[in-house]
Formats: structure tokens, C-alpha cells, sequence
């Protein structure tokens, strides 16, 4: 495993230019905001990541790449989709939340306690191309699925799931798209070496985990006994957004990946202590 941060910053910020030049490090920009990436392990990082904290730039994202033997190995891996087309509808005052879900124990503080009640309804229509799965914007814990993608989770022996209809904005559904509805959730496991930041909500008194740059590790009791191919994690996560985790067994990885279908998804191992 190797941990990479992805710095952004203002194209017209002379100042880091200019260092980035000195650093032989090269960037793209696009509308005026520059991108670039570095491996923690790189020789340079460590000033590049002081030079953007002390003058206050941009942000500083990180993600852990793994090796396929790691993915190979691992008895379950948490996974998550880049591609993020669209949005819930409606936008408006957040109305697809009081649309979508029960909202009696929902918090508008930290956004934890919905429970889902219909099916979504999405902004526009999109274009699978070669992909299968996608994420909605601001939902980070559904994912929702190709035809070709659901016939063949239809056809394996994969458990822990079904699938529901998605509407466009009008009430129709659309055939082209169904939700990968997950209906199993572990018991909590979360090791505290994994946390940054516990956040305790000061209205409903909920907590929600920053992170530390590594991979997962959760207590192995908390996959014991579970039969489903695909949950949801106890815990919630983020500090504008609450979600939780999505995990997949090993059978449902190699499912994924021997069919072709992994396009735009992220798998990252979970080590079980």
C-alpha cells in the first residue's frame, strides 16, 4: 500500500508555481485551479506538503493505492464508486431527503438517522459508455447499477442485496438504471488506530469518524457470521456529509472484476485484527 495526496491550489498563485518549478513537479490546470499528485514515499513530500500548510493552499486529499495481490488477499474490501454524474432530485432546500427517506430520527445537524423509505429520483439522464455503477452526488453510501451489471448479480450466487427502481424527475422510471438496495449492516468494529477525529454531534449526539491516510482495519468479530456478499458498516463517516462504509466479500470482488465491470470503481482491502 502507498499513500497518495492530491494538492490543488489557485493557477495564478506565482509563489507556487514557482516552487513547484524549483521542485521539477508538474501539474495540470483546468478553469484556473491547478492538480497534482504525490506519493507520501516520494523524496519531495514532505517539503511540498510544508510549503502548502504554511501558506495556507488549497487542499491536500489522500488516498491509499494497493497493489492487486493486496486485493487478491483481502477477505473483504471496502468499495466506492468515482463517478458521480448527477444528483438527487429534488435539489431544492434538499428535498430529495424528506422524498427519499424517513425522516423521523433524521438529524439536520450532522445528517445522520435517515432510513430509506422510496426509491430515488435522479436529475438527468446519463451514459453507462463502459461503466456500471456510479454514486450520486452528496449520497456516498448507495450505488446504483448498469442492466449489464444487474443481470449478472442476478445470474451469480451473490447474496445481501436487491435491486429498486430509480425515477427520472417527471415519476418515470428508468429502465437503463436500478439502486443496488444493500440490506445487511455489520456490527460496530472500527479499530481506533484508523480514527482522526471523532465527531459528536452537539444536537443528537451522534458520532460520526475522520479518518487517518491508511487503509481500514476493523475487529474480525465484526465479519463473523455474516452471509451477504455486500453491508454497510456500523459507523458513520464525515465532517459535511454522513455515510457509511460499503464493504464487499472477496467473491464478490472477483465477480466484479473477472465480468469487466469494475470500471470507476475503487476497492480498498480491509485488514481484519
Amino acid at each position: 500500500m502507498r499513500i497518495r495526496y492530491r494538492f490543488a491550489f489557485r493557477t495564478d498563485q506565482a509563489d507556487v508555481t514557482e516552487f513547484l518549478k524549483e521542485k521539477g513537479i508538474s501539474y495540470t490546470s483546468t478553469s484556473g485551479v491547478s492538480v497534482f499528485f504525490l506519493f507520501e514515499d516520494d523524496a519531495c513530500f514532505d517539503d511540498v506538503k510544508s510549503f502548502f500548510e504554511s501558506h495556507e493552499i488549497g487542499s491536500c486529499l489522500h488516498e491509499s493505492i494497493f497493489t492487486q495481490r493486496e486485493k487478491r488477499d483481502a477477505e473483504w474490501l471496502c468499495v466506492r464508486s468515482t463517478w458521480r454524474p448527477t444528483y438527487p432530485y429534488p435539489t431544492e432546500d434538499k428535498g430529495y431527503v424528506h422524498f427519499t427517506y424517513d425522516t423521523k430520527a433524521y438529524c439536520s445537524s450532522c445528517g445522520a438517522g435517515l432510513m430509506q423509505k422510496n426509491s430515488f429520483m435522479i436529475q438527468k439522464k446519463l451514459h453507462w459508455s463502459s461503466r456500471n455503477f456510479f454514486m450520486l452526488n452528496w449520497i456516498h453510501d448507495e450505488l446504483f447499477l448498469s442492466p449489464k451489471a444487474q443481470n449478472l448479480l442476478s445470474d451469480s450466487q451473490l447474496t445481501g442485496f436487491r435491486f429498486m427502481s430509480v425515477f427520472d424527475k417527471s415519476g418515470r422510471v428508468y429502465p437503463e438504471i436500478s439502486q443496488l438496495f444493500i440490506e445487511n449492516t455489520l456490527k460496530p468494529g472500527l479499530s481506533t488506530e484508523c480514527i482522526r477525529k471523532v465527531l459528536d454531534c452537539p444536537k443528537c449526539g451522534r458520532t460520526r469518524f475522520l479518518l487517518n491516510p491508511g487503509g481500514l482495519k476493523y475487529a474480525r468479530g465484526a465479519f463473523e457470521g455474516v452471509e451477504a456478499d455486500i453491508v454497510k458498516s456500523d459507523e458513520q463517516f464525515g465532517e459535511i456529509t454522513c455515510s457509511r462504509k460499503l464493504f464487499v466479500s472477496q467473491r464478490m470482488y472477483q465477480a466484479l472484476t473477472a465480468s469487466g465491470l469494475d470500471r470507476c470503481l475503487v476497492f480498498e482491502p480491509v485488514e481484519l485484527v
